[in-house]
């Protein structure tokens, strides 16, 4: 089964800019945590765009098939298994 290579957690250094900004630019806490929250979704955005061109270039790869299943059930086996670690990312973290 082929496995992600991109399902890294995100790195503290990667909000970085985004809570120097903050610091920067907030004069009290909720603005400070909206900018940081901000910088949150940017980053979790890029990440899911970046995961998901991964796993439609693995998917674009498969070309198994039988005389039971058509090519299309294992890109769905195949799918499933890279979404469950797409996810445990998001779970670890």
């Amino acid at each position: 089964m082929p496995t992600l290579g991109s399902t890294k957690q995100f790195a503290s250094d990667e909000l970085k800019p985004y809570v120097d900004a903050a610091k920067a630019g907030s004069n009290d806490s909720g603005t400070f945590l909206n900018t940081v929250t901000n910088g949150e979704q940017v980053i979790e955005a890029a990440w899911e765009i970046g995961v998901n061109a991964e796993i439609e270039a693995i998917l674009g790869g498969v070309t198994t098939s039988d005389s039971v299943n058509n090519v299309n059930v294992y890109k769905d086996a195949v799918r499933a298994q890279l979404e469950l670690q797409n996810n445990k990312p998001r779970a670890d973290g």
